[in-house]
């Protein structure tokens, strides 16, 4: 399992965003580190749809058009891809997806986790970074 976790449950764009590149930048420095989405991460995902929170959404465009100027996607499933390509385990809540009646609509890089493996996850990991 991961040393660190990030528990992901909002699915707001600079959120997912950085922890997606947060995860991305850690492994490249040798940390074993894992992403579990949850709750409205999880709608977000399957949906492919994710707003800017609320106090960033006025500088919604000044934020994209500056990561364009810096080479950066501002497509959050290319980040998802990215934290796979780079080794990154990606997990999903396996009840959330029911709740929601989005079963079937995750991308394909994210992994559906029951509650003993979330657990084990959760309890063996040395640092879990939350509200990102």
């Amino acid at each position: 399992m991961a040393e660190v976790l990030i528990l992901q449950a909002n699915g707001y764009w600079n959120s997912m965003g950085t922890a997606l590149f947060t995860a991305v930048q850690l492994k490249g420095m040798g940390v074993d580190i894992a992403i579990l989405f949850n709750e409205a991460a999880i709608a977000a995902l399957a949906e492919n749809k994710f707003d800017m929170s609320p106090p960033l959404a006025k500088y919604t465009a000044t934020i994209k058009e500056n990561m364009k100027k810096m080479g950066l996607s501002t497509d959050i499933m290319d980040f998802v891809k990215l934290a796979k390509s780079a080794g990154v385990p990606l997990y999903a809540c396996a009840f959330w997806p029911d709740f929601l009646g989005v079963r079937g609509k995750l991308p394909p890089e994210i992994q559906a986790m029951e509650m003993v493996g979330m657990m084990k996850l959760i309890a063996e990991a040395k640092r879990i970074i939350g509200a990102l």
